[in-house]
């Protein structure tokens, strides 16, 4: 307390002893304990925070981070003053500079560029763990700066054995986040960690996996050494950990059934410790590992979970709520429509908000994605009439190769469905008719059309009075702000720090009359590592298609007031795209198609939205009865507004509306109409942030990807439950030249990749075994088998007794086998470039094995021989490869081999 008043009142003390007892409160391990303290402190640093030194401005960004006390006022003058004397910091200034500024949360763009500027000249000062720190947190505060990561690259190639292995984690960590793959980077940072995995904290090891999965990088062999070092320890891993490092290994393809299923029972001992985004990425990993009996108990245990919390919002019957008084919302979008719809449904009085004159005065946007319906099905709306469905899902390169394809149309429970057939999983509608179809759940005269808030007041504990434009006012007893990314209710709250944060890319939306043959219950994405374009059906007969790319917010802002020029744009960025790309933009009138840069905002902590309310807000207080609140809240893009590149805006309003009313009917309940309200409104908002928080943080990092190399790679989507290896079949269609082209096939698209996927799958099977024969590593024997050797002269004792040749049949056809016609078949399929040979010796014995194994039982006993002689056999091909050349059906150059 005495510390507080002299740093509050003593103008005697000096900046550099502020930092002082700022730095040393920070080191204490009491800085929890002392919030006026910090309170004071921060008041007085910004006062003097032109006396700061470089060191003392460092210092001060340190303690205030480490003590997690974010100030933001004191956060922008630190941001003000370091931005200008940055050229003074030293290489550590600067790396605990910035890395408390990530590590608060506090957005500084012009500081994070005055760092980079200042410290690409110095890098090679930078100590090992300045130079990680340094990264992390310009990965962790999403600043992308291309020529920093290459210089930072640079600078820590040549230095990596002095690395230790949390900034070799973080390292790592902060490439992959940035979506900066720099391969020699990751080369060498596996190469390094490789050896020192034991060193590694069970935080640090998760970390690794998932840069590497992240990023793309293939290192099978450090993934391995990875999940065998977590497979000792770990019962030292905590939730994230586990769900991060069952995430990693599913992504990179190493599900090892062993070490699976002991993450699941680390997992399922610790469930209730979980985060929503740590269910759901278990939930995916194992399931893509196949552990389906896992998988379901941890849905099961969620889903218990879920009824629980459910039966005890649903306790005591319907509850009268007429007592609470009108709700006003603001905004009559989907959102703020959906809210009161909810609340309706619960006996709530409501009244909507709304600018627009009616309901079709203008375009409510284009095609949205309802990823899940339970919301709908809560409001008793039916969508299923308005779906322009797809099957399937396809990512093309910018020629037109497949890189990644998912949908029904490839899963087990889709065997016997044509292209014709409903999904019925996804409801694909425009944004109007899904707007329509909830406003006619309202009762007439709900929505007071024309009608805008202006402002408001609130009136702590007794409901809030609204003005509107025309100076009309209004009593509410909760005000919702549903009004959008540039919310005036979320600017009237005056949160610190609270601005606009610009994505760096624009988005045009365009509609197309008539569908084309690849939008046909299809929707397809077409990326170049640099703009992306996604389409997909609009109505039966409509496309929709929506294009984005880098761009300065200044050039963005100009860009999109000019259709005619940003139509131009994109021509010229899409020319030679494969089709129906280029017609697709030509053909779309400009009225047809608007643009806009894209913004998103930090995310929302609810102790800035609702100053004050700590973990027991909502509760009864001493007299028994919660705390009065200002009764106003926020919902959907108002509360987290988000890239559209998860498509998850509009869902994460449905589900804010649905939360919403049950909330409030819980907080009525228990405490009553007036009272219940200032209990639910804490709780609703922390339910509300905390789910949506990782959707937001999703889309932001997704918008990266999606404009990056990382969009190029194979595979990079791969479908749940279906047992595809993606990056096989991807280099399957491409020696098959099936493509974007292939959508005019008479059989349909998704019927010739089905077919290339079960051959896939089918030759998969024997790979195993093949690989074995060819020199790989064989797959280890089971428990009761004998040990390599002893095996190899069981089998030939076994095939000796059933009559099996005892020499190899180097003259035999395999029962009328085509060798050279099957050779040429495979060459000329692979094209100019032909395959190495031992390519194409697997390819072929795979085939005469497999045909021998469907002849008569003579043949299928040979195939038993050969399977015990592996040298023999690569002989008989060796034998027939020659016979082959010398007709001229082949010829051979080095370890190549063409069709002739």
């Amino acid at each position: 307390q005495t510390t507080a008043e002299v740093a509050e009142t003593s103008a005697e003390v000096r900046a550099r002893e502020l930092a002082n007892i700022a730095h040393g409160a920070a080191k204490s391990g009491r800085a929890a304990g002392l919030g006026a303290v910090w309170a004071a402190l921060a008041d007085a640093i910004e006062r003097r925070i032109g006396d700061c030194n470089a060191q003392e401005l460092a210092n001060v960004a340190w303690a205030f981070a480490r003590a997690e006390h974010r100030s933001s006022a004191l956060f922008d003058a630190l941001a003000a003053a370091a931005e200008k004397r940055a050229a003074d910091f030293n290489p550590q200034e600067l790396s605990n500079t910035v890395h408390a500024f990530a590590k608060a949360g506090h957005s500084s763009p012009a500081l994070f560029a005055a760092v980079a500027e200042a410290s690409g000249r110095r890098l090679a000062e930078f100590t090992p763990q300045g130079l990680a720190n340094t990264v992390w947190a310009f990965a962790t505060a999403d600043v992308a700066s291309h020529a920093f990561f290459e210089a930072v690259a640079a600078a820590a190639l040549s230095r990596l054995s002095a690395f230790n292995p949390q900034d070799l984690a973080s390292t790592a960590y902060a490439f992959a986040k940035a979506a900066h793959a720099s391969p020699a980077l990751f080369e060498q940072i596996g190469a390094s960690a490789a050896r020192r995995l034991p060193s590694f904290t069970p935080q640090g090891l998760s970390t690794l996996a998932w840069a590497f999965a992240a990023a793309g990088h293939s290192s099978p062999a450090l993934l391995d050494a990875v999940a065998a070092a977590a497979a000792a320890r770990l019962a030292e891993f905590d939730p994230q950990g586990l769900a991060q490092l069952a995430w990693s290994l599913a992504k990179a393809c190493r599900p090892d059934d062993a070490l699976f299923a002991a993450l699941a029972r680390a997992a399922e001992a610790r469930l209730s410790d979980f985060t929503a985004e740590e269910l759901d990425n278990a939930d995916w990993a194992f399931s893509r590992a196949g552990q389906r009996q896992l998988v379901r108990k941890l849905r099961q245990r969620r889903k218990r979970a879920a009824g629980a919390a459910a039966a005890a919002d649903a306790g005591g019957g319907a509850v009268d709520v007429s007592g609470v008084g009108r709700i006003i919302v603001a905004g009559g979008g989907i959102g703020g429509a959906a809210v009161a719809v909810a609340l309706q449904s619960r006996g709530f009085d409501v009244l909507v908000l709304e600018a627009d004159a009616s309901l079709d005065s203008r375009k409510q946007g284009y095609g949205l994605t309802i990823q899940r319906q339970d919301a709908m099905q809560a409001m008793g709306i039916n969508l299923a009439q308005d779906d322009a469905p797809s099957t399937s899902h396809y990512t093309f390169s910018a020629d037109g190769a497949i890189l990644g394809f998912f949908g029904e149309a490839f899963g087990d429970k889709s065997k016997v469905r044509r292209e014709s057939d409903a999904s019925g999983r996804f409801i694909h509608i425009p944004r109007q008719k899904l707007r329509a179809r909830v406003v006619e759940q309202l009762r007439p005269g709900t929505i007071r059309w024309g009608s805008k808030l202006r402002s408001f007041e609130c009136r702590r504990g007794a409901g809030v009075a609204v003005t509107l434009a025309d100076g009309t006012t209004l009593d509410a007893a909760l005000l919702v702000g549903s009004d959008g990314i540039f919310s005036t209710v979320r600017r009237q709250l005056a949160m610190p720090g609270d601005r606009l944060h610009y994505v760096g890319l624009v988005v045009v939306l365009g509609i197309l009359d008539g569908s084309v043959p690849l939008t046909q219950r299809r929707i397809f994405e077409t990326v170049d590592g640099t703009t992306r374009l996604y389409a997909m059906p609009f109505t039966p007969s409509s496309t929709m298609w929506q294009l984005s790319f880098p761009c300065s917010e200044e050039a963005a802002r100009t860009l999109t007031k000019d259709a005619a020029a940003l139509k131009a744009e994109l021509l010229s960025r899409c020319r030679g795209w494969h089709d129906p790309i280029p017609a697709l933009l030509a053909d779309t009138p400009l009225d047809g198609m608007s643009g806009y840069p894209v913004y998103d905002r930090e995310v929302l902590e609810p102790a800035v939205l609702r100053p004050g309310a700590g973990a027991g807000a909502g509760k009864p207080g001493l007299a028994g009865r919660p705390a009065p609140q200002d009764r106003v809240t926020l919902i959907g893009d108002a509360a987290h507004p988000m890239t559209p590149f998860k498509a998850q805006g509009a869902n994460q309003a449905l589900s804010d509306a649905v939360l919403l009313a049950e909330a409030l009917v819980q907080g009525v309940r228990e405490h009553g109409a007036l009272a219940g309200l200032d209990a639910a409104l804490p709780l609703f908002e922390r339910r509300m942030l905390s789910r949506s928080a990782r959707v937001v943080v999703g889309s932001r990092e997704k918008a990266k990807e999606l404009h990056s190399s990382l969009a190029l790679q194979p595979g990079r989507k791969v479908q749940r439950d279906t047992g595809v290896d993606m990056p096989r079949v991807v280099r399957a269609l491409r020696a098959g030249g099936i493509g974007s082209g292939s959508a005019t096939d008479p059989r349909g698209l998704d019927a010739v990749v089905a077919e290339v996927v079960d051959r896939t799958s089918a030759s998969a099977s024997h790979a195993a075994e093949l690989d074995a024969i060819f020199g790989k590593r064989p797959a280890a024997p089971p428990a009761d088998q004998a040990p390599p050797k002893r095996a190899k002269r069981a089998k030939r004792a076994q095939c000796s007794a059933l009559g099996a040749p005892g020499a190899p049949p180097l003259d035999a056809d395999g029962a009328h086998f085509e060798w050279r016609e099957t050779m040429r078949a495979l060459l000329e399929t692979a094209g100019e470039a032909g395959l190495r040979r031992k390519r194409l010796r697997k390819l072929v014995l795979r085939l005469y094995l497999r045909h021998l194994s469907r002849q008569p039982e003579a043949a299928r006993e040979e195939v038993c021989w050969w399977r015990a002689h592996p040298a023999e056999l690569q002989a008989l091909f060796r034998k027939h490869l020659r016979a082959a050349k010398g007709v001229g059906l082949v010829r051979t150059q080095g370890k190549m081999v063409r069709a002739g």
